[in-house]
């Protein structure tokens, strides 16, 4: 063979060598990345909300919570609303209504849906109603609105202003979004031993082989999620705490610090917002053009929470008009409001109260109870006051859960 044909003979396979070479680099990363994203898979992590959802449906102790790939929670909850169709009660609002449950509610068990957590503002309230009169859409019987103060506050000087109609998420889902799946395996890259734990807990199995069925890595890292009826579970590690110290000893500082330094609940100098009530009012009136009867309530913050709102002097104008005002304007703009009074009108103290926010199940009873004392045309009249009492009454020594803490679920 000549030289000139040895030569042109590697330079024809120089290419092809450069791929194999190129090909085996990139081998090993991509082995890696496909194990990685198999492991979420199996972990429930990037499963799509319409699996979670028929995976929840056949598992009735099952909880979803993420970790990694965006919660997407008004998503969800309306994938699982349309899933089960028209209950009977739906419970909407933020997280401060997700300590009620389905089974809480005697004669209406298996007929109510749970979509707090999705509404956090006046405009996702528009946006849930906007949802539930689009055509072919069934409607629940009664819905019930628990509602939050800083919906109706604003900054000084800024403009009241009509409904923003920008859109709220992404048309894609999380787990469509490539973006999604980048964000989610540099922060496992990152990820301490529990996640990681977590993570490869559901390689051995479906991830649904425990007696309670974990769904995504923050479901299996903690035991905490999303129930099927959309309550929301709280780690079990927290009424551990709770247990080895029911007296919440650090519940005051924390409250007043939050209080005292404002956030983007707490504004400082805040005003009341007349538009916010006109236009819940106009939301509730959509409703209840179509049959849907809508009960408005305010959920009780802790008392120390309101105490030193009370005493603060940043909120003067804000909060005594919250407290004593709001109510008098929802009624006469054609809301039907309840005053459910504060913790201690409800005959409870603040260890009922998970944090300085948000009502445990068992003072969501009592909750329940005032409600259906005050709304007995609607679907909360089935409900058993008397029933609803007594079983807070037995719950007194516990008073976070309506159930012991479960100790199979993981810490």
């Amino acid at each position: 063979m000549s030289p000139s044909s040895t030569s042109n003979s590697e330079r024809a396979s120089s290419p092809w060598r450069l791929l194999r070479e190129v090909a085996c680099f990139a081998a090993v990363p991509a082995i890696v990345v496909f194990a990685a994203e198999c492991l979420l898979w199996r972990s429930g992590e990037t499963r799509p909300l319409a699996l979670v959802a028929g995976l929840q449906e056949s598992e009735p102790t099952s909880r979803f919570q993420r970790a990694l790939i965006s919660q997407e929670q008004a998503r969800y909850k309306l994938v699982q609303l349309r899933r089960r169709g028209a209950p009977r009660l739906l419970i909407a609002g933020s997280s401060r209504v997700l300590q009620i449950r389905s089974d809480m509610l005697p004669g209406l068990v298996g007929t109510a849906f749970n979509a707090g957590g999705s509404v956090t503002s006046v405009r996702a309230f528009e946006d849930l109603v906007d949802e539930l009169l689009q055509p072919k859409k069934a409607m629940p019987e009664t819905l019930l609105l628990g509602i939050d103060p800083w919906w109706f506050s604003r900054r000084p000087g800024a403009r009241e202003t009509a409904r923003d109609t920008t859109p709220r998420s992404s048309p894609l889902e999380a787990v469509f979004d490539f973006s999604e799946h980048v964000s989610a395996l540099r922060s496992l890259t990152h990820a301490g031993t529990r996640t990681w734990t977590a993570v490869l807990s559901a390689a051995g199995d479906a991830g649904v082989a425990r007696s309670v069925a974990c769904i995504g890595v923050g479901a299996l890292r903690s035991g905490a999620g999303f129930r099927p009826d959309g309550s929301y579970q709280y780690p079990p590690s927290l009424y551990d705490d709770f247990l080895a110290n029911p007296v919440h000893e650090d519940r005051d500082t924390n409250v007043r610090a939050l209080v005292q330094r404002g956030n983007h609940l707490y504004v400082r100098g805040a005003v009341p917002s007349a538009s916010a009530v006109r236009r819940l009012a106009a939301a509730v009136a959509r409703l209840d053009a179509v049959g849907v009867a809508t009960i408005v309530y305010m959920p009780p913050l802790a008392d120390v929470t309101e105490r030193v709102l009370a005493e603060d002097t940043g909120y003067a104008t804000w909060w005594p008009w919250v407290r004593d005002e709001l109510p008098v304007r929802l009624t006469n703009a054609g809301v039907r409001f309840v005053d459910v009074g504060s913790v201690a009108d409800l005959g409870a103290t603040d260890l009922y109260m998970i944090d300085g926010h948000h009502p445990s199940e068992v003072l969501n009873l009592l909750i329940l109870a005032r409600l259906a004392s005050s709304a007995d045309d609607t679907a909360l009249g089935d409900l058993d006051v008397g029933l609803l009492q007594d079983r807070a009454r037995k719950c007194a020594s516990f008073p976070l859960a309506i159930d012991a803490p479960d100790t199979t679920a993981p810490r």
